[in-house]
């Protein structure tokens, strides 16, 4: 859920994404800060776990989901052995750097990287598709042992993916298959995926718990056709009503800004003046959308995302503005990329996973104080 910058980019990451910051406008190939050259490790050891990358705790899932996501929420992968004289130079090929839930990600990536004994080039697309086909190509030429990609637009990269995997080169992708039952691009060793239906039932399963038998609620979308937010508001539609509540329509934000959030908020609370409950796309929006009720005198209206993970919703889940948060594992994403990679690399703990499909955690009012948010 997920994050955004530009409009292609605050919704990828999934479901996801978090919130928008404003993307940088450089059309060069960017390739910040790539690490120093990998180092072998003196012998076959155990990594050192990535400080970064927050996990949410595994007994706290809710048991009575039985949806889509659940065959494929298995153990996240442990931590590989070093092997000595391994290479690990990993390519890196973000979507909008600038948005805090995909850098918390990548950051993640990169510690574990470190780890491992490897090293990481960073590229940022900014959201513009071209320029990620051209990052790849100039990966490649880097001479990288493993790519790590969150596709803007997946199908175009399948030629160089399988150029990739004829050069042995294992290809993780994040955030590439909301539904879980569509297949991988040709040449993806396997994805690394938020659990969106699952999110949307735990979100709804939560905002029904806190409402009235039957009360109403209505979704904030996002006006791109992103195939992550449009499974995201499918399954929080799905879930709602499977849970006793009443779907009364969609709105969508015109683009990735808190005005534009502000905006479909009100369209929202205008059109269906009865509404008891407004669900976001992600942080920004939920903030939005509170700052809309409260403008509209209707402080009684229940705000929830089951995308969010970032800053500005702490204060207002204090503060009751929010009632629901869903908590994406942004770090955890990224750790459980690096480490598919490593072992596809290694060949180790084979075979991987086709898709790894990561829950986060529910956040209220109840446990705000208890649950790390991305700084």
């Amino acid at each position: 859920m997920p994050a955004l910058a530009a409009a292609a980019a605050l919704a990828v990451a999934a479901a996801g994404c978090g919130s928008s910051s404003s993307s940088s406008t450089a059309t060069s190939s960017s390739s910040t800060g790539a690490a120093a050259a990998s180092t072998p490790a003196p012998s076959d050891t155990t990594s050192t776990s990535s400080s970064t990358a927050w996990t949410p705790d595994e007994s706290a899932l809710d048991g009575t989901y039985n949806g889509v996501d659940k065959k494929y929420m298995t153990p996240p992968l442990a931590e590989p052995k070093i092997k000595q004289g391994q290479a690990f130079k990993v390519g890196f090929l973000q979507i909008a750097g600038t948005v805090p839930a995909l850098k918390a990600q990548e950051d993640a990536a990169d510690a574990e990287a470190r780890a491992l004994g490897g090293s990481m080039i960073h590229m940022d697309a900014e959201d513009n598709p071209q320029k990620q086909i051209t990052q790849l190509q100039d990966a490649l030429t880097q001479g990288v042992n493993a790519l790590i990609v969150d596709p803007l637009a997946a199908q175009a990269l399948s030629a160089a993916f399988k150029k990739a995997q004829s050069q042995g080169i294992p290809i993780i992708t994040l955030l590439a298959n909301p539904d879980p039952t569509t297949p991988l691009t040709p040449g993806v060793t396997t994805n690394v995926d938020a659990a969106i239906d699952y999110s949307a039932y735990v979100t709804m399963k939560q905002l029904a718990a806190t409402l009235p038998k039957g009360a109403s609620f209505a979704t904030l979308g996002f006006a791109a056709p992103v195939a992550s937010l449009t499974y995201e508001n499918e399954r929080v539609k799905y879930w709602g009503q499977q849970l006793g509540l009443k779907f009364v329509g969609q709105v969508n934000a015109a683009d990735a800004t808190s005005q534009a959030g502000a905006t479909a908020a009100s369209q929202i609370l205008t059109k269906y003046p009865d509404v008891n409950a407004i669900v976001t796309h992600n942080d920004l929006t939920a903030a939005s959308a509170v700052t809309a009720a409260r403008v509209a005198h209707k402080t009684d209206v229940a705000i929830a995302t089951p995308n969010g993970g970032e800053p500005e919703s702490v204060p207002l889940i204090k503060s009751g503005g929010e009632t629901v948060v869903y908590r994406a594992p942004w770090e955890q994403e990224g750790q459980q990329a690096v480490r598919a990679a490593y072992d596809a690399l290694t060949k180790q703990n084979l075979p991987l996973p086709k898709l790894l499909s990561l829950p986060g955690t529910v956040v209220t009012k109840s446990n705000i104080d208890s649950v790390p948010f991305i700084k």
